[in-house]
């Protein structure tokens, strides 16, 4: 394949070195163009220290989209052809880049020219899993999709921010992250407004990253387990899905989905998680406060 210029945006707060290392070891043998914006991280002089990347280090922590879109200024300083996220675990393998480029083109070429950015397969990597996908039916509620078997690229309708790939042109095109998200639901948000603008969204068949959400799991009746985050993440992940019910281009019965499921989510982890409860309590009053003020400040 004929070598083009790739740009991998990374985001860090208060990173472990090694995992981070080795992914920027993996991508520079790809030959991409590695920009690290570091949220005010407590290891900067570890960052620091880390050669041949363009870093940033931010004075306070501004969240994942503002960050973003300030590695996104960087990428369009740099003119490259293409654009890759990535989160500070995300774990690659060294032929990532090109494999995930064959099958965009390949998507764009021969199955769908509206195709506007690829993912690749999530694998859970404590439990060797691959996390299920999503498209929306008609009347805007999810429908699962198992991708751990499929030998072609699949229509999605929302990706992740880390590992998604896309031009440079329809990241133009599509517009930067929200700031005001911080962290929560913004690759979802960024993800309907692609489809909004009549692009399409798709997962690769033969690329896989591994990845891992929340900090570990909680055992509820009945057999079910749910994934935990710390009360911050909690915040704007329930705050937040009140921000999407606002979006004209978000179908309302998936941000009525997402606001009603996240209040249940959070009912569980304070009911049944240990560690934290009292700061669990005040995330979910919090959020639900802000979440209300911003949907009726802005009706």
């Amino acid at each position: 394949m004929e070598q083009v210029k790739v740009g991998a945006i990374i985001v860090t707060f208060n990173p472990k070195i090694f995992p981070l290392s080795k992914l920027i070891h993996t991508l520079k043998q790809q030959a991409v163009e590695i920009i690290i914006i570091d949220n005010n991280s407590e290891n900067r002089a570890e960052l620091d220290a880390i050669k041949h990347i363009y870093l940033e280090c931010l004075s306070q922590n501004m969240g994942i989209a503002t960050a973003q879109n300030i590695g996104i200024k960087k990428v369009i300083a740099l003119d490259v052809e293409y654009v890759v996220f990535f989160d500070q675990d995300s774990e690659v393998d060294s032929n990532f880049i090109e494999n995930i480029m064959k099958s965009y083109i390949q998507v764009k070429n021969t199955i769908d020219p509206m195709i506007s950015m690829i993912g690749p397969k999530l694998l859970n990597i404590k439990e060797n899993y691959y996390y299920k996908m999503y498209k929306l039916n008609n009347f805007g509620f999810k429908e699962k999709i198992d991708i751990s078997n499929i030998i072609l690229p699949q229509r999605v309708d929302c990706l992740i921010s880390s590992g998604s790939f896309l031009s440079l042109d329809r990241l133009k095109e599509v517009g930067e992250m929200k700031d005001s998200y911080f962290i929560d639901y913004v690759d979802i948000e960024w993800s309907f407004r692609h489809l909004s603008q009549g692009y399409h969204l798709y997962v690769a068949h033969n690329v896989t990253m591994k990845h891992q959400i929340g900090e570990g799991n909680i055992s509820l009746p009945f057999g079910k387990r749910i994934m935990i985050h710390p009360p911050s993440r909690r915040y704007y992940r329930v705050r937040n899905s009140f921000f999407l019910l606002k979006e004209s281009y978000i179908p309302k019965i998936y941000a009525l989905n997402e606001i009603v499921g996240g209040l249940i989510y959070q009912l569980c982890i304070i009911g049944y998680c240990k560690k934290q409860k009292k700061e669990q309590i005040n995330a979910l009053f919090r959020a639900v406060r802000d979440g209300l003020r911003f949907f009726f400040k802005h009706t």
